[in-house]
């Protein structure tokens, strides 16, 4: 996912390969790796559904 998410053309797929990085690093107990890759899934501007998904993961990553 790391690989193909930046290179994919269509941004709602690029968005769900980002949010589903960001949840196996969450996971994982690497916060800081799931903080960005939610952050490069919001910079897609997905669908509402997806962007409340990936600000709320983030939120959760930071401890907030």
């Amino acid at each position: 996912m790391k690989e193909g998410a930046p290179t994919e053309g269509d941004a709602d797929i690029a968005a769900r390969a980002y949010v589903l990085l960001a949840q196996v690093e969450e996971h994982a107990g690497r916060y800081d790796e799931a903080v960005e890759a939610y952050s490069q899934a919001l910079r897609q501007r997905p669908a509402y559904e997806l962007s409340f998904s990936a600000e709320v993961g983030r939120a959760v990553a930071l401890g907030l």
